[in-house]
C-alpha cells in the first residue's frame, strides 16, 4: 500500500514538473515573439526615417540632420576627419520599443553602384562609419543577419545587376566592412563562369583570422565559404572562385576574430573553401592558418591542400 502511494506521489511530482516545463517554454516562446515584433516595428520605422533623411539631403554639404518621426527620433552627424573623408554617426531613439530593438541590424551606405559600406547598430541604437568619401550618400537598413555565431555578422547588400558591358569587363563591386577593417571585391567572371570574391585588409597587421561568407546559390540553396585573412609579405588578400554565387540574393559576412573560432566547423565546409580558393597567396594563407587551428581543422585544410594530415 505504501509503495503504491509513493508511486502515485512520484507520478504527481513528475506531472507537475513537466507542466512547469511546458509553461516556462510557452513563456519563453511568447517573449521571443514579443522581442521579434519589437525589432520589426523599430526596423520598419527606421527604414522610413532613413528615406526621409535621404530626401532631406544628408550630404557633406548638409552634415547635420535630425528626423523626428512618430515613435522614432534619428540624429545623423557627419564629421570631417581631416583627409577629405568623413565619419558618419547615427543615433536612434525608438521609444517605446526597447533600446536594443535595433541591436545587430545592418546599416548600408551606398556611395555608387560599385562602392558600398556596411556597419552594425549596437544595443543603444548607435552606428558609425569612418573613412567615408565625399560622394553622394544613401543610407538604408538591411536588417539583422539570418545567422550569427558570435554576434558579429553583417547583412551584405544585394548588388545591382551589372550592364552587359560591366559584366563582360568583370567590373568590381566593393563592400567595405569598416569596423573590421576589411573590404570585399566582387567580380563577375567572363563567360558566365560565376564570381570571384576577394577579401583584403584595410587596417594594420593582425593575427590570422577568418571571414565567413554565407550566400545563396543560383539554385536557391545556402552555402558557406571561409576566407583566410592572413598577412603575407605585408599584404592581406584572399581570393575565392564561387561559380554558384547569386550576388542578387541574400548573403552575409561574419568576421571571426581568431582562428580558434573555427573549432567545430564541418570539415566538408573547410575542404570546399580550400578547393574554391584562387591564387598561390590564398593557398599559402590557408597553410599559415592551419598551423594555428585546432587539430580537426588543421587536418581538413592539409588534406584539401594535398598534404598529409597530422
Amino acid at each position: 500500500m505504501a509503495d503504491g502511494q509513493d508511486d502515485q506521489g512520484a507520478a504527481r511530482r513528475r506531472s507537475t514538473a513537466e507542466l512547469a516545463d511546458v509553461l516556462l517554454g510557452a513563456v519563453d516562446h511568447e517573449e521571443g515573439r514579443t522581442q521579434q515584433r519589437a525589432r520589426e516595428r523599430a526596423q520598419t520605422r527606421l527604414a522610413a526615417a532613413l528615406e526621409r533623411l535621404d530626401a532631406a539631403g544628408f550630404a557633406p554639404e548638409a552634415p547635420d540632420q535630425e528626423i523626428d518621426a512618430e515613435d522614432l527620433d534619428l540624429v545623423a552627424v557627419a564629421v570631417e576627419e581631416g583627409d577629405g573623408t568623413y565619419r558618419i554617426e547615427l543615433s536612434v531613439n525608438c521609444d517605446p520599443e526597447p533600446s536594443d530593438a535595433l541591436d545587430q541590424a545592418t546599416l548600408h551606405l551606398r556611395l555608387s553602384p560599385a562602392l558600398h559600406a556596411v556597419t552594425r547598430f549596437d544595443a543603444f541604437g548607435c552606428a558609425s562609419l569612418a573613412g567615408v568619401p565625399a560622394l553622394p550618400w544613401k543610407l538604408r537598413l538591411l536588417g539583422r543577419p539570418r545567422t550569427s555565431t558570435r554576434g558579429t555578422a553583417l547583412t551584405l547588400p544585394h548588388l545591382a545587376r551589372p550592364t552587359a558591358a560591366q559584366a563582360a569587363g568583370g567590373a568590381d563591386r566593393q563592400i567595405f566592412l569598416p569596423d573590421h577593417e576589411l573590404a570585399l571585391a566582387v567580380s563577375a567572371l567572363p563567360g558566365g563562369a560565376g564570381y570571384e570574391v576577394e577579401a583584403t585588409s584595410t587596417g594594420p597587421a593582425r593575427p590570422p583570422r577568418v571571414l565567413v561568407l554565407r550566400f545563396t546559390t543560383v539554385s536557391g540553396d545556402e552555402s558557406v565559404h571561409l576566407l583566410p585573412i592572413v598577412e603575407l609579405a605585408d599584404r592581406v588578400t584572399a581570393i575565392a572562385h564561387l561559380p554558384d554565387l547569386d550576388p542578387y540574393a541574400p548573403w552575409q559576412a561574419e568576421p571571426l576574430p581568431a582562428v580558434a573560432c573555427l573549432a567545430g566547423t564541418d570539415s566538408a565546409v573547410v575542404a570546399a573553401s580550400v578547393a574554391r580558393s584562387t591564387g598561390l597567396r590564398t593557398l599559402q594563407a590557408w597553410e599559415t592558418l592551419a598551423e594555428a587551428a585546432d587539430p580537426a581543422t588543421r587536418n581538413a585544410v592539409r588534406e584539401a591542400l594535398g598534404g598529409s594530415a597530422t
